[in-house]
């Protein structure tokens, strides 16, 4: 048999009754050359009989002798397919269109220096990851951080994977944030291709693994682990490894502040003592006495203190920028605008505003430092209210009238800097280095 375009993989267990629809929706695709390769995690239903039933020499049956968990499982499909490129499907979804395939061949001949090739997506056949437009996201740190925002480059029913990256990548690792950890290896040294038009839906019902995961707790602290264990975590200045673990860190810190406000002292305790335990940066934020901060809130925890007094503790001490604008303001700041004084000083560049005025009034409060530097605030179309019109318009760099090499940019609204972003990405523009979004959760 001639080695295959691509090989589609769909690593199953038990899921024998969801299961015939997802070969169905590979079969009946309009692109003929793959395999399909499904392999079982030794099921304990009849998902024998259910591949059985489908009668395609492109099908390859394999059962594991025991079951070797789920990122086991993932590998074996890598290790046993034959194709250029590997297609996972998990065994709940299914391909939404017949030319889905021939969407992700089109893709991978377009842009062959792209490691991961991934799409928008639907859950329950309702929108959930949409991207204005095809975009190609260059390798590097920038798309690392942007991995940090979960499903940014899709799940794995979404990847297409080019079998040149594995040496780079490796195998996945035996973790419930194998996924997210197996993106950041190939996103820092390949490019990325996302297409727009969602082609997988994933039905969520009590056994998915989608719905597991969000029941679990610890995300973060299972993803801080992670961070230390990338192949170039070790060559990262201090700075960028403070990028990665601040958004981690300062999202574990608006659930604190959320149950503080809602007296779940017991979730607020919890968050206080595993980011003491687990950040591996506490100690390194520039100028930030985190640790101190943190003692001192989980104290008054202790203390049994009122939400009132804690949160007035929290915005008024002068130890830990980030945590009193988060208080005072409610919005987790980007880590690097802590440093943009020093960067914009350097440059003699300017500093210009996107977004609507209540967000950029906050920034300009919390950063009298920049004030001075800002020197126009363009303010951004609202009340978008349909997904279908979210991207209509979307200005471009040039659109925007702005010169980057003499300006740099706040992107400083939530569905607004969404797209945005979107487009000065897709204009060369590197986060970082000429934009940057107000905010850290987006």
């Amino acid at each position: 048999m001639e080695t295959p375009f691509m090989s589609v993989c769909i690593p199953t267990y038990n899921r024998a009754e969801r299961l015939a629809d997802s070969i169905r929706s590979v079969l009946e695709q309009s692109f003929q050359d793959f395999e399909l390769v499904i392999v079982d995690n030794r099921s304990t239903d009849h998902t024998e009989a259910v591949v059985a039933s489908f009668d395609d020499d492109r099908i390859r049956f394999i059962v594991n002798e025991w079951n070797i968990g789920a990122p086991a499982n993932h590998n074996r499909c890598l290790i046993e397919a034959k194709g250029k490129y590997i297609k996972f499907l998990h065994s709940d979804d299914t391909l939404v269109i017949k030319e889905a395939l021939q969407r992700f061949y089109d893709a991978a001949v377009s842009q062959p220096n792209a490691g991961i090739i991934t799409c928008c997506f639907t859950f329950n056949s309702e929108p959930y990851l949409s991207l204005p437009f095809d975009l190609l996201r260059p390798k590097g740190f920038s798309s690392v951080r942007e991995c940090m925002n979960i499903h940014s480059f899709g799940l794995p029913s979404e990847w297409m994977v080019k079998r040149e990256i594995l040496p780079y990548t490796g195998l996945l690792i035996d973790s419930h944030i194998c996924d997210v950890d197996f993106v950041m290896k190939s996103v820092f040294a390949f490019d990325t291709y996302s297409i727009a038009e969602p082609l997988v839906n994933h039905t969520l019902h009590e056994g998915s693994e989608t719905t597991i995961a969000s029941s679990m707790n610890g995300w973060e602290f299972m993803r801080f682990k992670a961070l230390e264990q990338l192949p170039y975590y070790s060559s990262l200045s201090v700075e960028l490894k403070n990028v990665l673990c601040n958004y981690l860190h300062m999202t574990v810190m608006v659930r604190v502040k959320k149950a503080i406000e809602m007296q779940c002292f017991h979730f607020a305790l919890q968050g206080v003592l595993d980011l003491l335990k687990m950040d591996p940066q506490l100690h390194d934020y520039e100028g930030e006495a985190r640790e101190k901060v943190l003692s001192r809130l989980l104290h008054l925890l202790v203390l049994r203190k009122t939400p009132t007094e804690i949160v007035n503790y929290m915005h008024s001490q002068n130890e830990c920028r980030s945590y009193a604008h988060l208080y005072q303001y409610g919005i987790a700041f980007r880590h690097q605008l802590y440093s943009l004084e020093k960067k914009i000083k350097e440059s003699g560049k300017q500093l210009q505003i996107i977004g609507d005025g209540g967000f950029a009034g906050c920034f300009l409060d919390a950063f009298p430092e920049l004030k001075t530097r800002v020197t126009q605030i363009i303010k951004s179309e609202q009340n978008i209210q349909e997904e279908s019109d979210m991207f209509r318009g979307i200005p471009t760099s040039s659109d925007l009238q702005i010169d980057f090499s003499v300006t740099f940019a706040i992107l400083g609204s939530d569905v607004n800097m969404r797209k945005h972003r979107y487009a000065l990405i897709k204009s060369g523009l590197v986060e970082g280095e000429h934009f940057l979004p107000l905010a850290e959760l987006i």
